[in-house]
């Protein structure tokens, strides 16, 4: 029998993902959120809205706040070349437009938490970091605020903290007065001036500009004559463009920022302001302390969430147990804690079945065995931590994902994509003739830049190295592909060749892997595309 020698390297991976712990240090410093505008992207979503988080940290826990798992999902995207690692939260459209994340790192007791509104097919960005001195803000305007000029609207800021900052844009316009509390020199207060009319002017651009882009497509959409003109197009293209710098610049007018050294940065949105408005804010210094959490179901499904978070499957459990066995838990709350314990046991199996097969390809190292045998063990705990990244996405398994399949590069991988329509609650029919795409750029694709053929076919004149045609639907909506598995594509295009009625449909490679189903070479896929009635 060939004895299995191809890498001893491969023995040590397996061997430091089934006898590893995960090592809790000492963390002196907060997390917090900040809201950074310029992260704000477009997405396609399929109508669905979405947070971004963007950190140096590739142990965050994130827990959407009474959200139901089947309404939201969590994607882990993993490290940019600037070294920040990307988690996307998408949120059921028909769910909730201002969801609540609690966000923490694994063994970190200190979270960070807020509410954001969220809109289809886009991005909302949060910078997520550790900081020294923690600030937030308390809103304490009382109706009795106001400002006498009805030209001018103030934000104030009254705090405790010396070096506090506020950031305004200089196209604000806005004057900058500080002063100290005349009853306690400790106290400073920072007072923004804004003229109105600012706010005003640039919201009128975005409006303007939204709505000659508006006016402008629907006049392509109902007159054939003008949509078989290019120039038409073009001018469509510039009129979005200009929209999108108009809705960039009115959200960076809107925006301040307040900091101090060694803080987080502290967002409001001002875009609600009218003449005679002021609006009074305390900035704080947070003190560390401990979580008190009064209502003992409360305390116990948060403990569990945090277990669960950081893949303690087992002691979840029994905290959700306990949680469910609440002498004050009322039936919704027993129910929720049985799903949760649910999830704990499905866990619980998968995790169990990759260990198994783990240890069955160290197993044959050791006896002797075939290659071809090692990598069906290989390719089945690639399985099983598939299963455990959608339940409980995270960068953890991810990381391990990766890891194992660099040990089968050199076998050989067939994808068979099965594409249809997809007409809001239905399948439709099969989409022959429908182009595949290889895209190798390293920019994720903004949706806006293949929302439409033309602008697809501009992409591909703009970056035509990045682009390779590989396959083409046949009359079931069948295509078979190869792909090297040392040289994936960054994504793939699904392109019809219709009269626009389907929209072109991107997905990233991680994103096809994992939906991917079928063994270690040969595996399916089931696109739905959505198609217009």
């Amino acid at each position: 029998m060939k004895t299995l020698y191809y890498s001893s390297r491969l023995v040590c991976t397996l061997f430091f993902f089934l006898g590893c712990s995960i090592g809790l240090s000492a963390q002196n410093d907060y997390i917090s959120n900040s809201r950074i505008i310029n992260e704000d992207r477009i997405d396609d979503l399929n109508g669905d809205c979405g947070i971004l988080l963007i950190s140096k940290h590739k142990d965050l826990v994130i827990y959407p706040v009474k959200t139901e798992k089947k309404d939201f999902q969590i994607k882990v995207d993993g490290k940019r070349e600037d070294g920040l690692y990307e988690y996307r939260v998408i949120f059921d459209k028909d769910a909730t437009r201002n969801p609540k994340l609690e966000i923490s790192r694994e063994g970190n007791v200190y979270k960070t938490e807020f509410t954001s509104v969220i809109k289809p097919d886009f991005l909302i960005a949060y910078l997520i970091e550790e900081v020294t001195n923690p600030i937030r803000m308390d809103d304490q305007t009382q109706p009795s605020d106001f400002v006498t000029d009805e030209k001018l609207a103030e934000i104030e800021f009254t705090t405790s903290i010396k070096d506090l900052q506020i950031a305004c844009p200089i196209e604000l316009q806005a004057k900058i007065e500080q002063k100290v509390n005349p009853s306690d020199e400790n106290i400073h207060i920072t007072s923004v001036i804004i003229p109105v009319a600012t706010l005003e002017a640039g919201k009128n651009k975005m409006e303007l500009a939204q709505k000659e882009y508006k006016d402008w497509f629907a006049k392509l959409e109902n007159d054939e004559n003008a949509a078989a003109e290019d120039t038409n197009w073009e001018k469509l293209e510039e009129l979005e463009q200009k929209q999108d710098a108009a809705e960039m610049a009115y959200s960076e007018l809107t925006n301040l920022e307040v900091y101090a050294d060694l803080t987080n940065r502290l967002s409001i949105n001002i875009g609600d302001l009218k003449g005679k408005m002021k609006k009074c804010y305390a900035v704080l210094e947070l003190v560390k302390t401990d979580t008190v959490i009064v209502d003992p179901y409360d305390a116990k499904i948060t403990e569990g969430n945090r277990l669960f978070g950081i893949r303690k499957y087992k002691d979840a459990k029994e905290i959700f147990a306990l949680a469910k066995n609440e002498q004050g838990a009322n039936e919704t709350q027993r129910r929720a804690a049985q799903t949760s314990i649910n999830l704990c046991d499905t866990c619980i199996f998968y995790d169990e079945q990759a260990g198994t097969a783990l240890r069955e390809v160290i197993r044959i190292r050791k006896t002797g065995g075939t290659q071809q045998e090692a990598y069906q063990y290989v390719n089945g705990a690639i399985e099983f931590i598939q299963k455990l990244y959608h339940l409980n996405p995270s960068v953890f398994y991810s990381e391990r994902i990766d890891r194992l399949e660099r040990q089968l590069e050199k076998q050989p991988l067939f994808i068979m994509f099965t594409c249809v329509e997809w007409k809001t609650l239905q399948e439709g029919k099969a989409l022959q003739g429908l182009e595949i795409w290889a895209y190798k750029g390293k920019q994720r694709p903004l949706s806006s830049a293949y929302n439409s053929d033309r602008k697809f076919r501009k992409m591909l004149d703009k970056q035509t190295a990045d682009f390779e045609l590989i396959g083409i639907t046949d009359e079931k909506g069948v295509v078979e592909l190869e792909f090297n598995r040392a040289q994936l594509p960054a994504g793939i295009f699904f392109r019809p060749q219709n009269d626009g009625k389907t929209k072109i449909e991107y997905r990233n490679m991680q994103d096809v892997m994992l939906q991917a189903e079928g063994d270690f070479t040969h595996r399916q896929v089931r696109m739905k595309m959505y198609t217009k009635n």
